[in-house]
């Protein structure tokens, strides 16, 4: 993650789509990107009785 002031203030953004989810850290005082990150998804939409959803998005260690 990149490094920013210790007394900033930062907003999280967060786009959960079908087939990856999204985030991007935005420093408020300056409105500079901070970090983006992007991991696929393995979305599983299909049944014969209702809809039943899983995703699972693993982060890096």
């Amino acid at each position: 993650m990149a490094q920013g002031s210790a007394s900033g203030q930062y907003v999280l953004g967060i786009d959960l789509g079908t087939t990856s989810v999204k985030a991007v850290l935005l420093e408020t005082k300056t409105n500079r990107l901070t970090d983006s990150q992007t991991r696929q998804t393995k979305a599983d939409i299909s049944s014969d009785t209702g809809i039943q959803f899983s995703i699972s998005a693993p982060l890096p260690s």
